[in-house]
Order: C-alpha cells, then sequence, then structure tokens
C-alpha cells in the first residue's frame, strides 16, 4: 500500500460491510479527495499559532450555582404519564416492543 492509499476492503471488513466492486471504487475516490485535503492542511504552517481549548475566544456565561426549590417526589410522580413503584413509567419509543413490567 503505497502513502497515503487507504485499503477499502480492510475498512470494510472492520466496518462490517459489504461493499459491491463499484462501491469500493466510488468509497476510494472519497477516501483519497478527503486524505488529498489533509496533505494541504499539512502544508500549512502554524508555528505562530498558539493551540487552544476552543475554537473561540471568552469564556461561558454560567447561572450561579445557588440552591433552589424543588418539588418533592409525590409532586413529580403526580405529573408523570404513569408511575411503577415510585419511578416513571413512560410509553415505549419503539413500536411493537412490549413492557416487561
Amino acid at each position: 500500500m503505497k502513502k497515503g492509499k487507504v485499503d477499502v476492503q480492510h475498512i470494510a471488513q472492520l466496518a462490517r460491510l459489504h461493499l459491491t466492486p463499484e462501491e469500493e471504487k466510488e468509497l476510494q475516490k472519497h477516501l483519497d479527495r478527503m486524505l488529498e485535503y489533509v496533505e494541504i492542511l499539512t502544508e500549512v504552517d502554524v508555528s505562530d499559532v498558539e493551540p487552544m481549548a476552543y475554537p473561540h475566544e471568552g469564556s461561558q456565561r454560567l447561572r450561579s450555582d445557588t440552591p433552589r426549590p424543588g418539588i418533592n417526589r409525590n409532586e413529580a410522580l403526580g405529573i408523570a404519564p404513569d408511575e411503577f413503584f415510585f419511578l416513571y413509567r413512560v410509553p415505549s419509543p419503539l413500536k411493537g416492543v412490549k413492557d416487561k413490567s
């Protein structure tokens, strides 16, 4: 494998994909273009750029962390669609899956 060449068959095997020869060729084209772009990025002089943790400057504006009154368990369960042994019970988001409880 030459430098910059990606083994599409190996990647497909790792991802458990079954690709047709046409799909392999198309994926190879896309991966080659990505590697060409990365090669262009490696040529950019970033010696005067300081590393940063976030792409934008400034700090986050957070609210103060002060205790506030909450609601008790009975009030919270009172607004639940259904409860089961003091827990929220909501409808299953998966259609056709039966509730085990």
